[in-house]
């Protein structure tokens, strides 16, 4: 590893956490729509099946600090929903102990005013973000959702494309909001639920393993353990 920080030099390097679709795509976004560049991929060495992705090294996260200082290399969080979005909790604390800074990417074309953003946000293309609203940390936000003005999102959430907010509800930790989900004006929704493709949320939600589809105000509780199965790939 010591010939990438010999050729990286003293700058921040920006390393993606992950080989996946997904991991690619954000690489793609940063290197087409903005000046930056990503310097390597990274994944728990068990995990790393190969040397290269997309043509940039791949560094078990074990060895990362060897091509730097941890205050040079921010690591951006690519890890998508999978166990309720669990692993990509469990990423960013590997990250913060070992005192990487966590990046985040926002689209030169999302829309954000007036808002607060946490750490590790990854925001894609056409996202409105409202005045006064309040994301926290390492979520996730596809294409075209709205965030509605005074909106709280907490941690650790997965919003599918198309998702739309309702002025002054909030979102808590761990949710998967599937495509086109609309939540309604100050909805509540707990944490650890998954709100279907097409949903329409209309009253608020308690903690912890809803699944809502379509046709259905109100389906009922599931166990954590079938929600993780739901969205496993």
């Amino acid at each position: 590893m010591v010939e990438f920080a010999i050729k990286w030099g003293y700058e921040m390097k920006k390393v993606i956490f992950g080989t996946s679709v997904f991991s690619k795509l954000v690489k793609w976004y940063i290197e087409h729509d903005t000046d930056d560049r990503i310097d390597a991929f990274t994944v728990e060495k068990e995990y790393r099946k190969d040397t290269v992705f997309c043509g940039t090294p791949i560094i078990p996260f074990e060895e990362l600090d060897n091509i730097g200082k941890p205050s040079e290399i921010s690591v951006i969080n690519t890890c998508g929903y999978h166990k309720m979005n669990d692993i990509r909790h469990k990423i960013f604390e590997m990250c913060l102990e070992k005192g990487y800074e966590i990046g985040s990417f926002i689209h030169p074309s999302a829309c954000i005013k007036g808002a607060k953003l946490g750490l590790g946000n990854i925001i894609l293309p056409d996202v409105l973000v409202s005045p006064y609203a309040s994301i926290g940390n390492c979520n996730i936000i596809f294409n075209k959702t709205i965030i509605g003005h005074d909106c709280i999102v907490g941690n650790f959430n997965y919003f599918s494309g198309g998702v739309n907010t309702g002025g002054i509800s909030m979102i808590g930790d761990h949710n998967f909001l599937g495509m086109n989900a609309v939540i309604s004006d100050e909805i509540r929704v707990g944490s650890y639920n998954l709100i279907g493709a097409g949903a329409y949320v209309s009253r608020s939600v308690e903690e912890g393993g809803l699944l809502i589809v379509p046709q259905q105000s109100i389906a009922k509780k599931m166990k954590k353990s079938y929600l993780y199965a739901l969205i496993q790939r």
